[in-house]
């Protein structure tokens, strides 16, 4: 539960409990507000009609009067008084007058996402209209009651509204707020435990009372937030209007925590001044300044923020007018979206405008062309690709120089503003408008920077153009906590502080109050190397204790072994060693008689404290291996609390399954909705129906609403598909996407109520996935807020969902607060936390360090203005950072293998020693294996799955693709929504087949009027004449009936020589190769395969041509040779595979059969998965 809304309930609380306790009343709902308005603050509630158009409700401070629209709605009345209330308590009532309208009073307040990152968007009065909605939501349905309430087996959304004298939109708010976002914790829990200032060490004091500019460098667990409120404080105290101080930071965790920590140390001695606290992220300050001065820089004035997501569904839109050539992809067509939009994020951080990237990009691409011809001359292959791939990067370089004022032009004229320009905008305001930059710097004569390593040169040329020469700068950070490379951020801007500002002094912390030395020590030997360590004072550890045993490296030889590892230390720290030895799981440990270790028969505890899961955390590279390890620990019946990404999460697919179907006749979400426990359907049902879909020809969707293929069902199958059709046609009867979603899960979902009873009673599971939907719910209301009254549905935010997994984002939740699980998480998650047990994982060559992370377009050199961090060095900080937020012991560990065991694995060359116990500052212990560990099995329902119809499709062969989706397409008939790319494949082999059989009638197209008159009449049957690309897919659909045509008129070619149908017969089953023509050639016969677009060199080893090969050796006339036409260039090239090469594929087509006859539909996980059309049902 964040501070922030800790604080709200807090006070929503003590105003109950205060009004109780002097009005002498019993507990009692709906909470009398007119009483509790007069009782507390002697305001009287005046029902009125003489408010100005639109204002709702008043509070007149002079008068003692709150005002309320007489004709609102009684449930609305109320929400008005609350909101009303909430100002007076929450800003005092000498704040007002307080005026709200229909768009400050929110009854569908929520509580905020899980984005360390998102930008908030409201202002401060923004900020206080927000939290006047959520302590209206808590003072009319407390938390604690609507907990309780939702315990109990018959609650309703309906009973409860009514017994709170709330509308259903608040109650299904207040139920999100409690049940799924922020759910209850004790009194004592919600109080934040700093209330007060800390009282400061020497090094903090000194450097609070030094004079400005000054760069605090404070390491890990040194007191540097204390430090910088320090500073704010006392500033304060010195009589500056805290109105004049600009406090910064990067994520909103550590603005709210400030936030939190200043107001409750100025609250008792300057409560007046409270109000006047501006903290803030830099790109929230940066879009406050824009609502300011928008109008002078020719912005509008409602100008949209759009995030990663609304950038891709905006270009997404107008990809025509990018006008792409070499980003163009006709196959996928927003496939380089994302790589666009990074790119000139990354662009923008270092304040390079269109013209100027322009330029630097024409120079950066005319040296990599000049540098391949002067390395790699002459014609051999090597040369000729080298030469190739230069070309090719100086081409991406060319067009995304060209992209760049074009994807300004469209932000401009849709309004809206990126990221990016919450930085660029404010500082070009500051440079080249005087009259701005001298408003801003008489408003802020003060700028606190937080967490200094993590900006980039954008941020730092923002402050430096803030502070205008003034040197009142007092900046907090440290070089070995710079993690954030990959947007920019470089530890270079703590080194260039004194450039900048000439008299700064430079103080650091030393005092570390939160490890034990030994784990300060072994964050040091892992710095050793860096270029800054002869500079930097070394930490010393406030905490006695420690000893051999702090800091301990494990080898396992597989990673399920380190993981099995991680489990059992985990499980015996619990003291539930007895519990885990009656599972069966066991495994030695040996310790090798090498270099300068011994064998320990046992190892003593780290104390006799006794721990519990939650004193432990398990830090990972990347979030691939997290989701493995939290996997792991699963089995083994620990507790886990993983910042897991929400769409993953089984009960947001679930949720998802059931609204997708919301307004669609064919939805793939039926299948993961007919696999839900409570309306399953037996899995004989399930094939039945199947079975039916395929010989009627429908899509599984479609077949189950067809009544007659529902009568040849049994009764039960046919009463659970009339119980998801009843909650679906009630879901329709809803509005918007956060309607259906609220009303699903709190009145629908029987699967909800069972997940609030098991959160309840501590499931950790449970109380994960109720985290997971309290985010979905956030992002449908965020949805619904910025959509278009009429694109704010249940289809439209399936398809918003989508775009977010095809844009890449990953909205993440975690349980959080005091729960006692296990924390798995990335090490950037971890980043300002700490852990009295922390367990880093995968400590070898390509899992950390990770090599080559580089994505994306290489940028051109110079780009990054100032000193360049190398990716080593980051993943080194990586490392620093995972170790340092250990308070009590540190477990590094790896594996000796990689993937099955095979292959040995080089251990991480981050570590010191050479890993046999020689010239590391730890004990180092191997693992044998582990022997009866339980294994994470695949989350899969589907069961008995039904065989695939034979012959399968030659277009459904494919080697490296995912079986689950092969499962869904074509075993479960989910295929109608095809993508435009396939539809124009359908159009080809149509037009095709009609030109062949209109060639045995001799009725061919007389001339090229009547072949284009074909050719788009099927190209509207298949819906390609609107698309995005419709042209290129006319011209391609044209050229193959034009090849086929003029053949088949001037007799090349002959009717039976287009799309003959073969059946390649396999021990596990059939394949239907469809040959798309046989001609020949210099007396030469020929299998052609016209094939799309340009050559590609790996066309050869293609699964079509294997396919066709295959098919030649089932042909009693086989021709001589494959080949390969390719439609883009004219080109015919020999495809023919040799023996062995045929050999091998042939192999692997035989052990993909023998999968699918097998019933084993293993997926296959990767990038790919952002863009598959099941991607919101699988795995199901």
């Amino acid at each position: 539960m964040s501070v922030h809304s800790q604080h709200i309930r807090a006070f929503a609380r003590d105003i109950r409990r205060s009004y109780l306790e002097r009005s002498g009343g019993a507990p009692a709902h709906p909470l009398p507000l007119d009483d509790l308005a007069e009782t507390l603050w002697g305001l009287t509630v005046v029902p009125t009609m003489t408010l100005a158009a639109g204002i709702q409700g008043k509070v007149e401070p002079e008068l003692q009067v709150i005002r309320v629209r007489r004709d609102l709605p009684p449930t609305r009345q109320r929400f008005v008084v609350a909101h009303e209330i909430g100002h007076v308590a929450l800003e005092g009532l000498t704040a007002g007058p307080f005026r709200d309208t229909d768009d400050t009073l929110d009854e569908r307040a929520v509580g905020e996402d899980a984005d360390e990152t998102a930008v908030r968007t409201y202002n401060t009065r923004e900020r206080r209209e927000r939290e006047a909605n959520l302590f209206a939501l808590e003072l009319l349905a407390p938390a604690e009651d609507i907990w309780q309430a939702v315990q109990q087996p018959d609650w309703s959304i309906e009973t409860l509204a009514a017994h709170f004298a709330v509308s259903s939109d608040a109650l299904c708010a207040q139920l999100a707020n409690v049940c799924l976002l922020e759910p209850p914790v004790s009194p004592e829990a919600s109080v934040n435990a700093r209330t007060t200032l800390c009282i400061l060490d020497q090094e903090q004091q000194a450097a609070v009372d030094a004079p400005l500019p000054l760069l605090l460098a404070a390491g890990p667990g040194t007191g540097k937030t204390r430090s910088i409120v320090a500073k704010y404080v006392s500033l304060v105290r010195q009589g500056v209007d805290p109105a004049s101080i600009l406090a910064l930071t990067f994520s909103n965790r550590a603005a709210e925590e400030m936030r939190e920590r200043i107001v409750a140390a100025l609250r008792h001695e300057a409560p007046r001044l409270v109000g006047r606290i501006e903290i803030s992220t830099f790109h929230s300050w940066g879009l406050n300044v824009l609502r300011i001065y928008g109008a002078r820089l020719g912005l509008p004035v409602d100008a949209r923020l759009l995030d990663t997501a609304d950038l891709f569904i905006l270009l997404s839109k107008r990809l025509n007018d990018l006008r792409l050539a070499y980003f163009k992809d006709v196959r996928e067509p927003t496939r380089h979206l994302l790589t666009i939009i990074q790119a000139i994020s990354r662009i923008k951080d270092e304040l390079w405008s269109p013209d100027e990237f322009s330029r630097l990009a024409d120079v950066e691409a005319q040296r990599l062309i000049a540098a391949a011809e002067r390395d790699y001359p002459g014609a051999t292959r090597k040369a000729i690709e080298a030469r190739e791939r230069a070309a090719r990067q100086a081409a991406a370089l060319r067009e995304l120089a060209q992209v760049y004022p074009r994807y300004e032009a469209m932000l401009r004229e849709a309004g809206a503003l990126d990221y990016g320009d919450l930085i660029v905008l404010p500082a070009q305001a500051l440079r080249d408008h005087p009259a701005i930059a001298a408003d801003l710097r008489r408003r802020y004569h003060y700028l606190l920077v937080d967490e200094f390593q993590d900006i980039n040169y954008a941020s730092g040329e923002l402050i430096r153009l803030l502070d205008g020469g003034r040197g009142r700068v007092w900046a907090v950070g440290d070089a070995w906590q710079s993690i954030y490379r990959f947007r920019g951020a470089s530890a270079a801007n703590l080194d260039e502080f004194p450039r900048y500002y000439p008299n700064a002094r430079i103080f650091y912390l030393t005092r570390n109050y939160r490890s034990l030395q030994p784990i300060l020590d072994a964050g040091a030997a892992v710095m050793s190397g860096d270029p800054r360590a002869a500079e930097r004072p070394p930490l010393v550890a406030q905490r006695n204790g420690g000893g051999a045993h702090t800091v301990v490296e494990w080898a396992a030889p597989r990673s399920q072994d380190e993981y099995a590892a991680l489990a059992r230390d985990i499980l015996r720290r619990v003291r539930l060693r007895n519990r885990w030895l009656a599972s069966g799981c066991a495994a030695r440990c040996r310790m090798p008689r090498s270099g300068t270790m011994r064998r320990v028969a046992r190892r003593p505890p780290l104390s006799t404290r006794q721990w519990r899961f939650g004193d432990h955390a398990i830090l990972c590279r990347t979030h691939e291996q997290a989701g493995a390890v939290a996997a792991v620990l699963e089995t083994h019946g620990i507790p886990v609390d993983y910042i897991n990404d929400v769409f993953d999460t089984p009960g947001v697919k679930d949720a998802l399954a059931v609204c997708a179907q919301v307004g669609a006749t064919n939805s793939a979400g039926l299948l993961r909705a007919l696999t839900m426990p409570e309306h399953r359907l037996d899995p004989a049902d399930l094939n039945r129906l199947v079975d039916l879909a395929r010989r009627s020809q429908q899509a599984l969707p479609r077949a189950a609403r067809d009544p007659q293929i529902i009568a040849c069902l049994s009764e039960a199958a046919q009463q659970t598909l009339a119980r998801i059709r009843i909650i679906v046609e009630a879901l329709e009867g809803e509005g918007d996407a956060w309607q259906v979603l609220t009303a699903y899960l709190f009145r629908h979902s029987r699967a909800m109520r069972a997940r609030l009873i098991h959160a309840a009673q501590g499931h950790i599971r449970a109380q994960r996935e109720l985290a997971a939907l309290g985010q979905l719910l956030a992002i449908a209301r965020n949805f619904v807020r910025a959509a278009a009254p009429d694109e704010c549905d249940a289809s439209h935010f399936i398809d918003y969902i989508r775009a977010l997994r095809a844009a890449g984002v990953r909205p993440r939740s975690s349980i959080g607060g005091q729960v006692d699980a296990v924390r798995v998480m990335t090490v950037h998650a971890a980043k300002g936390l700490e852990f009295p047990i922390v367990y880093v994982p995968g400590l070898q060559e390509g899992r950390f360090p990770v090599r080559g992370n580089q994505r994306g377009i290489p940028l051109p050199a110079g780009l990054i203005r100032g000193p360049i961090e190398s990716e080593e060095q980051e993943e080194r900080y990586l490392l620093y950072v995972a170790m340092t937020r250990a308070r009590d012991r540190l477990v590094l560990s790896r594996s000796l293998t990689c993937g099955d065991g095979a292959k040995s694995a080089e251990r991480s060359s981050l570590l010191p020693g050479d890993g046999q116990g020689n010239g590391a500052p730890w004990r180092v212990r191997f693992i044998e294996s582990a022997v009866n560990c339980p294994v994470p099995t695949p989350d899969m329902r589907l069961q008995d799955t039904p065989l695939p119809r034979m012959p399968l499709p030659a277009s459904s062969i494919d080697l490296d693709g995912c079986k689950r989706r092969f499962l869904y397409q074509y075993v479960y008939q989910l295929y109608d929504d095809l993508s435009p790319f396939l539809r124009m494949h359908q159009t080809i082999r149509e037009c095709a087949k009609i030109l062949t059989e209109q060639a045995r009638r001799d009725a061919l197209p007389a001339d090229e009027a009547g072949l284009r008159t074909l050719v788009f009449g099927q190209l509207q049957r298949y819906e390609l004449d609107s698309v995005l690309y419709a042209d290129d897919y006319a011209a391609e659909a044209l050229r193959h009936a034009r090849t086929v045509w003029d053949d088949l008129r001037t007799g090349r070619l002959s009717p039976e020589c287009v799309d003959r149908r073969v059946i390649v017969r396999r021990p596990a089953g059939t394949i239907e190769v469809r040959i798309d023509r046989e001609d020949m050639q210099d007396g030469v016969t020929r299998w052609v395969w016209v094939r799309p677009g340009m050559p590609r060199n790996d066309d050869h080893l293609a699964e079509r041509v294997m396919l066709y090969a295959l098919a030649r050796q089932e042909t009693p006339d086989p021709p001589d040779e494959i080949v390969i036409a390719y439609t883009g260039t004219g080109d015919v090239r020999r495809a023919t595979p040799r023996a062995q090469v045929l050999a091998n594929h042939t192999e692997k087509i035989d052990r993909l059969l023998e999968a699918m006859r097998a019933r084993h539909w293993e997926p296959l996980f990767g990038p790919q998965c952002d863009t598959c059309p099941f991607n919101l049902i699988c795995p199901v």
